[in-house]
């Protein structure tokens, strides 16, 4: 529930480890926000411990089979090194929360362990609260999230220029909202013909995107993405039947919150616009609405 506020699609991290997101999580507070973010993040722990008297002895019991639940989705992450998402948390962490609940009552060391166990959502919470009211980036995923609201912008435009074409892309979730044609994956997830040109070659930091081959394969009417996503096309003719397009990564508005432009090193997003749909007055009207998009709010 607490991690529903995280931005989807936020770039992945290469491995699970079980300490990562408390250390990460707490650390970043105590550093970025100083004694007032510490204060609300005890204010909040403390509102949990009176939640430790109100279960039932079967609700207890429930919370334990819960609970490992969550330790079993953690151990398989673990041994299976699947890339971590931050919205993949609350499958593991918020069934181990509820165990933490369902044993608190029974000595000290089990309040201990709930009150510790706490620490991740309550300081997710004063973490998403303080970057709120204070300035967006304090919040380490402040940039994925706000380049989920340029997606979202760009495939409303595309939809109502093209609501016939294909949109093939390197991440679905904000285009996938926007855009109500047909979306193509270039990692797979959802284009299951895509997963043969991976993993992409030369692709470090885990960074795979869109391969050049399911382009050439598939010849998408439109594609968008960031250009750390598209290194396999370089010096490949796969883009060669497309008009290109670029907006920056941010809107005005954005880079002064953010205080930044870029985002993985990308200060650019691009549209690809395949040349046999791509009629003047359509492009000229994209152009104009993309230079718009740049003093936008979005």
């Amino acid at each position: 529930m607490f991690y529903n506020l995280v931005p989807p699609l936020d770039h992945p991290a290469l491995a699970l480890q079980v300490a990562w997101p408390v250390q990460v999580f707490v650390s970043n507070l105590v550093a970025q926000v100083g004694a007032w973010g510490m204060i609300l993040f005890a204010a909040l722990v403390c509102c949990t411990l009176p939640l430790f008297r109100m279960l039932s002895d079967k609700q207890q019991r429930w919370g334990m089979c819960i609970g490992a639940t969550g330790v079993l989705i953690a151990i398989a992450y673990v041994i299976k090194h699947v890339f971590l998402h931050e919205w993949y948390a609350p499958l593991f962490c918020i069934p181990i929360l509820a165990f933490a609940f369902s044993v608190a009552q029974r000595n000290i060391l089990a309040r201990a362990l709930a009150v510790i166990l706490s620490l991740l959502p309550v300081a997710t919470i004063a973490e998403y609260s303080l970057a709120t009211v204070e300035k967006p980036s304090i919040l380490r995923a402040a940039r994925p999230g706000a380049r989920v609201q340029r997606y979202m912008q760009v495939g409303a435009l595309l939809h109502k220029l093209f609501p016939d074409a294909r949109l093939m892309t390197s991440e679905i979730g904000g285009l996938g909202i926007s855009f109500r044609g047909t979306i193509l994956d270039g990692a797979g997830l959802i284009t299951p013909a895509a997963l043969r040109y991976h993993p992409l070659p030369g692709a470090t930091s885990g960074v795979g995107g869109i391969p050049a081959g399911l382009i050439r394969e598939m010849k998408p009417e439109l594609i968008v993405s960031y250009p750390v996503f598209l290194l396999d096309t370089r010096n490949t003719d796969a883009m060669q039947d497309y008009i290109r397009l670029s907006m920056p990564a941010f809107s005005r508005k954005y880079q002064q919150l953010l205080g930044a432009s870029d985002l993985w090193g990308s200060d650019t997003l691009l549209v690809f616009v395949r040349r046999d749909i791509a009629d003047q007055k359509k492009i000229d009207i994209l152009k104009r609405k993309l230079h718009a998009a740049e003093d936008s709010g979005h």
